[in-house]
């Protein structure tokens, strides 16, 4: 109960500014082979929710998929962190994962036309307060190996949390399709790090 209320703190914290609609920008009338206005077809190759329509998001499923970019920055960075300091497979490779999914949050970022608040930012380094205060009081907590493993299980129980909620609020199916790979995703990093 406490991380939800944290991530619902931490959410309406993290963003500010944001547009009330998006929409792609390749969207036109006539002559784009079925692309109408305001709506596109894209293609990425990936699994990200290729060739489907792009659309409108309403204001909180804006500033959720802008926390959901500054949360996937914020494992990453905190497994970066982690794995400098002890080592150790897991977090290597689960960091890699997550610049994997940053990546795949910043194509919707980019595909619905919506500010990115992990651009051109660092490890460690984050748009929102309420970020910054996290990624501080993760590491803070992770003195062994053990806590460590512990601060991991906690990122994914946060994501997974995080990410329910977003896949029940998202109205696009690409982006319920991105949500629900990070899901499984996530998933599976809990339970390597409660092994």
């Amino acid at each position: 109960m406490k991380a939800r209320m944290t991530v619902a703190a931490l959410t309406a914290a993290a963003l500010v500014a944001v547009p009330t609609t998006a929409m792609a920008a390749q969207g036109g009338q006539g002559g784009q082979n079925g692309k109408g206005a305001n709506r596109s077809q894209q293609r990425s190759g990936d699994c990200t929710g290729a060739r489907i329509s792009v659309g409108t998001l309403t204001n909180s499923q804006l500033k959720t998929l802008q926390w959901m970019a500054e949360e996937e920055k914020l494992a990453h960075d905190v497994y970066v962190a982690l794995d400098e300091k002890f080592g150790g497979v897991v977090f290597e490779r689960i960091a890699a994962s997550e610049a994997k999914h940053l990546k795949a949050i910043q194509r919707l970022l980019a595909r619905y036309d919506v500010d990115d608040p992990t651009a051109g930012l660092g490890d460690g380094e984050f748009a929102s307060d309420a970020a910054k205060q996290l990624y501080a009081d993760l590491l803070a907590k992770a003195t062994t190996v053990d806590e460590a493993m512990a601060v991991g299980a906690e990122i994914e129980r946060m994501d997974i949390a995080d990410l329910k909620d977003a896949i029940a609020d998202a109205t696009q199916r690409d982006i319920k399709r991105v949500y629900s790979n990070l899901l499984r995703g996530s998933q599976r990093h809990l339970v390597a790090f409660t092994r």
